[in-house]
């Protein structure tokens, strides 16, 4: 995995009504289930802004690490969470 190279990064977007249902962990548990066991990837990042705490417990719930803190599009503070395919099985 590389900031510069090939990478999936995994995301969503719920209208506000939505929030807190519990359907951002569960839609995202799936898509890394279909990353690691159907697409045989080895990781997926997660990119989220700096003050999205709900989508930053999601990428936690699911035994993402943050790996790194970065500037969106040069501007905005963001945060990059990780997963391997590992760590997914194991969690």
């Amino acid at each position: 995995y590389h900031v510069d190279g090939d990478f999936v990064d995994i995301g969503y977007r719920f209208m506000k009504k939505y929030w807190g249902k519990g359907y951002a962990t569960e839609s995202t548990k799936r898509a890394l289930q279909h990353a690691f066991d159907d697409h045989q990837l080895n990781v997926v990042v997660a990119h989220v802004h700096e003050h999205n705490y709900g989508s930053q417990r999601v990428a936690e719930r699911l035994n993402m690490k943050l790996d790194h803190r970065f500037l969106w599009s040069g501007i905005k503070p963001a945060r990059c969470y990780k997963i391997t395919s590992d760590e997914f099985r194991n969690s």
